[in-house]
């Protein structure tokens, strides 16, 4: 048997869909309070010097030409162009429809895509329209390509306006609507190509080479492309003609976060580009570690921030070494200074509005962490688990996917392990409107029951297996704290006929849920939609607008890895995250379909963990995360909430039966919902916690002194490494 001290731990930046290269990898011992910054090559600097004088220069100009625009005239979307040059407008089809820091992203796609022929992130959050403004800006250029057709503003590989947009298979079809929606005779201006996985190789190969010879726009998932380029086919030779070189005019990676990790198959492909012009789309640009933030900047602007080797000797490792709490002052200086010259670094390249913009339009969004007691049979089948564990060790996910559905509920445990066996809770589709479910699956990451049986040893799953088998009656719903909590609030909201999105990672999980609800309401007019990957598409857009329209009571299941994203559900302003992600973009994400304009509620987030267990760990590590996230991406400074011994801490524990609740004796929240499930579950509740208390601010970490000497250090490091040139 092992030790505890060797099972796996979950140090900070471990994920499933992450690379080998976790944080803990590159670990420094504490050296001499004084160290010895590492130096970036001068190509590096180079570069990045030519640039800085390149945006100066449209800076200077920028300002002179905005102070006398006319606004009446309509969007100039060119300010800061040369003298030679006229003013650019965008058609007030789209120009009149653009909100402030939309026709602030649409100048920066314009300035880094055609004034300096170079490639740029779009980090706007979810909901915030960076379609809106793709299309704008697309509509512009191929407006003005038609209308001066011998201009020299252009660069000439974008005059062919070959246009390829990738993105998860799942949202094809929503860029093909968003196209329509903004611009209702599209095909009249460009032609929109859509690849379709269900046509005939011909077909396939004929809507690429009509798409590569006439110009437009291509949409096409990931996985197909890389498929496409690499495949030993026929047509090989003239895929990697269409897609590499000479390739697109422009690349524009929607959820261009995927192009995180440096060694993936798709990198490999998309290194071979040979178009400069590519934009990311991303409102998680920072997800796991600063490893994936140097993976999107490197595919928008190669070599930008150097080899990723000195990017972790002179940024990662400065800058993790005083993210936590307790950490030596002077490594927590030195973070802070090395955040601030890198958000310098890299903001002309990288244009970021977070969610503050919504909050200004929309109505208030409240985010609960409602932690749930475990107790009687549920605790048993846990603690089997992690003694089983003990004795096996091995990466922490081989085991996460099956402590996540004892956490859910342990009614789940044996549809999990064999659901040959055992079936599904999942029940026959009804030819009757009262269930609807949709697919907006094609990516990996959805967790079915099969897969979870497969995740850890074959001695663990026949233990665990015997144990639960000889259990009786399993599945009532008083098995499980969590579960009792979340059909209560779904009770409430029925009342106040709010819709509910409730998300979870786990298939069988969805199954589970879907039962209590048809034992629940089984003759009533209310049904419920499912959004996951188990039937046809193609009708989607027309059953998630009639769950937006309805003025009927739903709740919509939703699979969080394959249907958290292009999918519009402000219909719903209640949010139920039955379970925790080693991502913390997933929730996000699931958030973010609610919270988005065209919302007209107040919207209220329930995150549901139980108390002691491995979800406590999980939730932990994602606020360090988003923490992460927060000070490199939004340049903010919120709190240290733990240690590295915290984090880096055991992940499978067992909870205490006997812990006692922390809630307040009045109960007293901004949701009248969550006030009167907890009076009912006050027993079963062991705390409830506003998710923004996690990320106050700490405006005493950096005083004025403290943000001049970072100034100065950024203006002294610049002065140096140019003098390395000039010499």
């Amino acid at each position: 048997m092992k030790s505890e001290s060797q099972i796996a731990k979950n140090y900070v930046g471990d994920s499933e869909d992450e690379d080998s290269d976790s944080d803990s990898s590159y670990e420094i011992k504490k050296k001499s309070k004084r160290r010895k910054r590492a130096k970036e090559s001068e190509t590096v600097i180079e570069q990045r010097k030519a640039r800085s004088m390149l945006e100066q220069d449209y800076r200077d100009r920028f300002m002179m030409q905005s102070k006398l625009v006319t606004p009446s005239e309509g969007v100039v979307i060119n300010l800061g162009h040369h003298e030679s040059e006229d003013h650019i407008y965008i058609p007030d089809v789209l120009g009149s429809k653009l909100k402030s820091h939309q026709i602030e992203g649409v100048r920066f796609l314009w300035k880094n895509i055609i004034m300096f022929n170079k490639g740029c992130v779009l980090a706007h959050s979810m909901g915030l329209g960076k379609t809106f403004q793709i299309i704008t800006f697309l509509f512009t250029l191929a407006y003005h390509i038609r209308g001066y057709k011998n201009n020299t503003v252009i660069p000439d590989h974008l005059k062919v306006f070959r246009i390829l947009i990738l993105c998860p298979k799942i949202v094809v079809d929503n860029w093909e609507n968003e196209f329509n929606y903004w611009l209702k005779d599209v095909n009249k201006i460009f032609k929109i190509h859509k690849f379709n996985s269900e046509n005939s190789l011909n077909q396939r190969h004929s809507t690429i080479s009509l798409w590569f010879q006439e110009g437009g726009v291509l949409l096409i998932g990931y996985e197909m492309y890389r498929h496409l380029v690499t495949q030993n086919s026929p047509h090989r030779d003239e895929y990697n003609k269409f897609f590499l070189d000479p390739g697109p005019s422009l690349v524009v990676a929607d959820e261009g976060h995927i192009l995180k990790t440096k060694d993936t198959k798709l990198n490999d492909v998309l290194r071979g580009l040979k178009t400069p012009s590519r934009i990311i789309l991303t409102g998680s640009p920072l997800q796991n570690n600063l490893v994936e933030y140097w993976c999107m900047i490197q595919f928008v602007c190669p070599n930008y921030l150097g080899e990723l080797e000195d990017f972790r000797k002179v940024y990662m490792l400065p800058i993790q070494n005083g993210l936590y709490k307790q950490a030596d002052p002077a490594d927590q200086k030195l973070s802070r200074k090395m955040l601030y010259v890198l958000g310098n670094i890299i903001e002309d390249i990288v244009h970021r509005k977070n969610v503050s913009i919504l909050e200004q339009d929309l109505p208030t969004k409240v985010e609960y962490l409602i932690s749930c007691r475990m107790h009687g049979r549920q605790l048993e089948i846990y603690k089997a688990l992690i003694d089983a564990l003990k004795s096996e060790g091995g990466p922490n996910i081989q085991y996460s996917h099956l402590l996540g559905v004892i956490c859910n509920h342990p009614g789940i445990v044996l549809p999990s392990l064999d659901p040959n066996r055992y079936g599904s809770y999942k029940v026959k589709e009804s030819k009757t409107k009262e269930k609807i479910v949709i697919d907006l699956t094609g990516e990996d990451g959805e967790v079915t029951a099969m897969e979870e049986s497969k995740m850890m040893p074959s001695t663990v799953r026949e233990n665990i297996y015997n144990i639960v088998s000889n259990m009786k009656d399993l599945d009532v719903i008083s098995e499980s704290c969590k579960m009792e909590v979340l059909m209560r609030i779904l009770e409430k909201c029925e009342l106040k006929k709010d819709k509910v999105l409730v998300f979870s990672k786990s298939i069988p999980t969805l199954d589970f849920i879907e039962k209590i609800i048809r034992k629940w309401k089984p003759d009533s007019d209310s049904h419920f939609m499912r959004i996951d990957g188990s039937t046809a598409s193609s009708n989607r857009q027309m059953l998630i607008k009639d769950f937006n329209r309805t003025k009927l009571w739903r709740v919509a299941l939703i699979s969080v890895r394959t249907a958290a994203l292009g999918v519009n559900l402000v219909g719903a302003n209640r949010v139920i995250l039955v379970d925790g992600e080693w991502n913390p973009s997933h929730a996000e994400q699931a958030i973010g379909r609610a919270y988005r304009y065209g919302q007209t509620k107040p919207v209220f987030v329930y995150r549901l963990i139980t108390a002691g267990t491995f979800e406590d760990k999980l939730f932990n590590n994602s606020v360090h995360k988003m923490s992460l996230s927060i000070r490199v991406v939004d340049q903010k400074n919120p709190e240290r909430k733990f240690t590295r011994e915290d984090l880096n801490a055991r992940m499978f524990i067992t909870p205490d039966p006997n812990m006692k609740t922390k809630l307040p004796e009045h109960i007293n929240y901004e949701d009248d919902v969550l006030v009167n499930v907890t009076k009912e579950y006050r027993n079963n509740i062991i705390d409830i916690q506003r998710v923004s208390s996690f990320f106050i601010d700490d405006s005493q970490d950096f005083n004025e002194e403290d943000q001049r000497h970072a100034q100065q250090l950024l203006i002294e490091e610049i002065a140096k490494l140019q003098l390395r040139i000039t010499n």
